[in-house]
């Protein structure tokens, strides 16, 4: 893999840990599918692995999802520690 894509290298099976590839489904339409890389060749083990494919709308939709929960638990974290810091003042006077 050559990093082609927003995903490649970066992207494991919660099954089996290995690599996620990106292939192409051409049916009924265009569209990328993320596979696990032992579903598609057998494994160190001999094994396939038996997730399910992952389409790429789904996995940038989940993506986008993940970085706004951490940003928005940053937000949090930040504004509590803005009004800890305010309470600690207000009670020094």
């Amino acid at each position: 893999m050559n990093g082609k894509y927003c995903f490649s290298q970066k992207v494991f099976c919660g099954k089996c840990g290995d690599i996620l590839q990106r292939n192409m489904w051409y049916r009924p339409e265009k569209v990328a599918v993320w596979r696990c890389a032992s579903r598609i060749r057998r494994s160190k083990t001999g094994r396939r692995c038996m997730i399910r494919n992952v389409k790429e709308p789904l996995l940038k939709e989940a993506t986008v999802d993940a970085f706004n929960q951490l940003i928005k638990g940053h937000e949090l974290a930040s504004e509590q520690t803005n009004q800890s810091q305010h309470h600690e003042s207000d009670q020094k006077f």
